[in-house]
C-alpha cells in the first residue's frame, strides 16, 4: 500500500488548474470559441498522431519485413524463421488475440490513471517490444514477441477516441479522427519507404534487413513515448496552456451531456440501453467488416504489390503512393462530412468502392489498374475508421465508449483477416494471387459491407 502511494501521483493526471467563473464566459463567442478550438488542435492532434503512427508502424512491419530483401531469400525473414504454410497468418493472428482480451481493460484502466500516462506507457511497450523481436530466433520466439506487442498495444485506439471526447464536440470529432484515422496512411507510407532504406542494411552489423527494420522502427517509439508522458494534454482543466477563461469556455462548451475529468463510474442503465439498441449492434458489425477488410490490407499489402511484379526496394516503394493517395482521400472526406454534418453516406460511398476494388484485384490482369485499385482500396478504408469513431461520445455512451468500441469489434477482424491467405484460401482471397475463374468468391469478403451499408442511408449520420 506504501509503495502505491507513492507512484499513485506519477500515473494519475495532472492537477487541475484555476478555471473562470462560468457566469464570465460568453458560449456564443465564436470567434473565441475557434482560438480555443486552434489552440486545442494545435497542442492535442499532434500527439495523437505521432503515437498512433507509430503504434501502427510497429504493428504492420511484420508485412514489410515479409517482402524485405525478398530478392535475397536467404536473408528474408520467412526463411531465417521457417515462416511457411500458414505459419506467417498464425504469426499475424496471435497479435490479437491478447488485443481482443485487454482491449476493454485497458481502456478503463485509462480513466482510472490518465491519459497521458495511459498512452505514453503503450507507446513505450510497443517500441520495446519491436525493439526485442529483432532478437528472435525462430517461429515460437516471434509468436512470444508478437503476443506481448498485442498485449502492449490493446486500448490504444479506443483510448484515443474517448480522450477527444473531453475536448470536442460530435459535430467536430470527424475532422479529427480523420486527422488521427490519416496516421495509418502515413504509417503504411513511411513504412514502405523506410523499409526500402533499411534494406541496404541487410548485412551490417551481422543483422539481417527486417532485424534492423525491428530495431529502427521501435526506438522512436521509446523515445517519444517518454516524452509524452509529460507532455500530452490530459483534460481541458488541467491544459497549461489555456487561460482560466479558455478553460472554462473549453469545458462548458460541450454541453452537460459531455464526459467530464474525474468521471469514472459505471451506470448500469446506460450498459443496458446500449446492448440493446439495435443501432449499437449494427454498427458493430458494419464496423467488423470495415475493420476486417483494413487489417487484411495493412498486413498483406507489400506482397500484393510484390505480387504486381515489383521485388526488392523498388516493391516498398510501390506501397508508398497508395497511402499518400489515401492521406488525401481521409482528411478530405471527414472534412466534408463534418461540414456537411452527414455520416451515413459518406460510410455507404466508402464501403462501395472498397467492395469494387477488390472486384478489379480479382477479375482485372492488368497490373496498372489492379494497381489503381490498391489505392482505391486504401483511401476507403482509411476514411471510413475516421466516420465510424466519431459516433457514441455523448453522455448517453460515453462513459461505455469503450464497451462499444471492444463489442464493435476494433481488434476481433484481426484473428480473421490475418488468415485470408491460409490453405486453399490463398488462391481465393488473397488479391495478390487470385482465381480468376472465380472472382465473386473474393468480392464476398467485401460485399456484406455493401448490403448493410444500404440501411445506414435510413440512420443519422
Amino acid at each position: 500500500m506504501g509503495l502505491w502511494t507513492q507512484i499513485a501521483p506519477y500515473l494519475s493526471a495532472q492537477p487541475a488548474l484555476e478555471m473562470a467563473d462560468v457566469d464570465k464566459v460568453d458560449l456564443n463567442d465564436r470567434e473565441f470559441e475557434k482560438r480555443v478550438i486552434r489552440k486545442q488542435d494545435m497542442y492535442l492532434l499532434p500527439w495523437m498522431c505521432i503515437t498512433y503512427l507509430l503504434c501502427y508502424l510497429n504493428r504492420i512491419s511484420l508485412g514489410n519485413a515479409r517482402t524485405l530483401n525478398d530478392n535475397r531469400p536467404e536473408d528474408n525473414i520467412l526463411k531465417q524463421l521457417e515462416l511457411s504454410g500458414s505459419r506467417y497468418s498464425i504469426v499475424i493472428a496471435v497479435f490479437f488475440v491478447p488485443y481482443v482480451i485487454f482491449e476493454f481493460p485497458g481502456t478503463l484502466l485509462m480513466r482510472h490513471f490518465s491519459p497521458s500516462k495511459w498512452i505514453a506507457r503503450i507507446v513505450i511497450s510497443v517500441g520495446l517490444v519491436a525493439m526485442s523481436t529483432s532478437a528472435v530466433s525462430n517461429f515460437s520466439t516471434l509468436l512470444l514477441a508478437r503476443f506481448f506487442s498485442g498485449a502492449a498495444e490493446a486500448g490504444f485506439s479506443s483510448a484515443v477516441m474517448m480522450h477527444l471526447c473531453f475536448w470536442y464536440k460530435p459535430e467536430e470529432r470527424a475532422t479529427r479522427m480523420a486527422i488521427f484515422a490519416s496516421s495509418v496512411a502515413l504509417a503504411c507510407a513511411f513504412g514502405g519507404l523506410i523499409a526500402s532504406g533499411i534494406s541496404f542494411l541487410n548485412g551490417f552489423g551481422s543483422l539481417s534487413g527486417w532485424q534492423w527494420l525491428f530495431i529502427l522502427e521501435g526506438t522512436p517509439g521509446v523515445l517519444v513515448g517518454l516524452a509524452a508522458w509529460f507532455l500530452l494534454p490530459d483534460y481541458p482543466q488541467t491544459a497549461s496552456w489555456l487561460t482560466p477563461e479558455e478553460r472554462t469556455f473549453a469545458v462548458q462548451r460541450l454541453g452537460p451531456c459531455a464526459p467530464t475529468m474525474g468521471d469514472t463510474t459505471w451506470d448500469r442503465e446506460t450498459v443496458k440501453k446500449t446492448l440493446i439498441d439495435p443501432v449499437f449492434w449494427l454498427y458493430s458489425i458494419q464496423y467488423f467488416l470495415m475493420t476486417n477488410a483494413l487489417n487484411a490490407f495493412g498486413y498483406f499489402a507489400p506482397s500484393i504489390v510484390a505480387n504486381l511484379g515489383f521485388s526488392g526496394s523498388a516493391g516498398q516503394l510501390m506501397t508508398v503512393p497508395p497511402n499518400l493517395f489515401a492521406l488525401l482521400v481521409v482528411v478530405g472526406a471527414c472534412i466534408h462530412s463534418d461540414r456537411t454534418q452527414e455520416r451515413s453516406k459518406h460510410i455507404v460511398c466508402a464501403l462501395v468502392f472498397v467492395a469494387t476494388g477488390y472486384l478489379v484485384l480479382a477479375s482485372v490482369k492488368n497490373w496498372a489498374v489492379r494497381y489503381a485499385a490498391v489505392c482505391i482500396i486504401a483511401s476507403s478504408n482509411g476514411y471510413c475508421q475516421g466516420l465510424y469513431g466519431n459516433r457514441g461520445c455523448d453522455r448517453r455512451y460515453g462513459r461505455h465508449f469503450q464497451l462499444r468500441r471492444h463489442l464493435g469489434a476494433i481488434s476481433v477482424p484481426g484473428l480473421v483477416s490475418s488468415n485470408v491467405q491460409h490453405g486453399k484460401l490463398d488462391d481465393i482471397l488473397f488479391p495478390g494471387r487470385v482465381d480468376f475463374d472465380d472472382p465473386v468468391r473474393v468480392v464476398s469478403f467485401g460485399q456484406p459491407q455493401r448490403i448493410q451499408a444500404k440501411y445506414l442511408c435510413s440512420l443519422r449520420g
